[in-house]
């Protein structure tokens, strides 16, 4: 056996152990493994160690004849939710698995992951809610790729006015770059000065103690935000800038 190889003589991988080296091929070292229902077949190393492989084809054909989600999309996302928390040669363990990150005994099969999340929703993909919580029923969902950027554990978030979003959101009510948010606040601009400087377009109103952009408070009132805009530069007070109808 080429010496550049490890010996897996005897080492098991899912329904395969490996009985001797084969040969190299441009790929990679291939080996003999016998699987489980008694066959034995040449494969690529590194197609069972990443899990590619995981039988001599018979774990496909169960599955087809067991609940015949193989190849669908739902197979796919539960297959990659496996890997990433139990399969160590997956390159997103390490931000799954490998911190700790855990799936629910029942959803390690795919018949009761089905059960509880049904078919995947066009353009969304599995999301769990907090995102330092393990897969199960009830810290998962189906998000679009934006929600679940805004769930993302590196997402900073940020209290103004008693409400709690992330950085993108605040960024987008106040019509500011997130990146140059970001700066502000890395700088430790304070927050109303951070939402506000340099754009003398932007116009705050406290209301009941309340202190927000009118941009805001035009989509909290349900108001147009240039009939706002008009109201506060004319001096209405406060209490007439949010009626509908005058």
């Amino acid at each position: 056996m080429n010496n550049k190889y490890k010996d897996i003589t005897g080492q098991r991988f899912n329904k395969l152990t490996a009985i001797k080296f084969s040969h190299n091929g441009n790929s990679g070292a291939y080996w003999e493994f016998l699987c489980d229902c008694g066959k034995i077949k040449i494969i690529r190393l590194s197609c069972v160690k990443d899990n590619t492989t995981k039988s001599c084809g018979c774990y496909k054909r169960n599955l087809r004849i067991k609940h015949g989600l193989y190849n669908s999309s739902i197979y796919s996302c539960w297959n990659h939710m496996i890997n990433r928390c139990n399969n160590k040669d997956d390159h997103n363990y390490k931000n799954y698995g490998g911190r700790g990150i855990k799936i629910c005994d029942e959803w390690l099969k795919i018949e009761n992951f089905y059960k509880d999340m049904g078919d995947c929703p066009k353009n969304m993909t599995l999301d769990r809610i907090n995102n330092d919580g393990n897969y199960c029923k009830e810290n998962c969902r189906w998000a679009t790729k934006k929600q679940q950027n805004r769930n993302y554990r590196r997402n900073r978030l940020i209290i103004f006015n008693g409400e709690k979003k992330c950085l993108i959101e605040w960024a987008e009510i106040y019509g500011i770059e997130p990146h140059t948010l970001s700066k502000r606040l890395k700088k430790g601009w304070p927050l109303h000065k951070a939402f506000n400087a340099n754009d003398h377009r932007i116009v705050t109103i406290t209301y009941k103690g309340e202190t927000r952009c009118a941009l805001e408070w035009s989509k909290i009132k349900n108001i147009n935000y240039g009939t706002l805009l008009q109201r506060f530069h004319k001096g209405w007070t406060n209490d007439r800038l949010f009626y509908k109808k005058i």
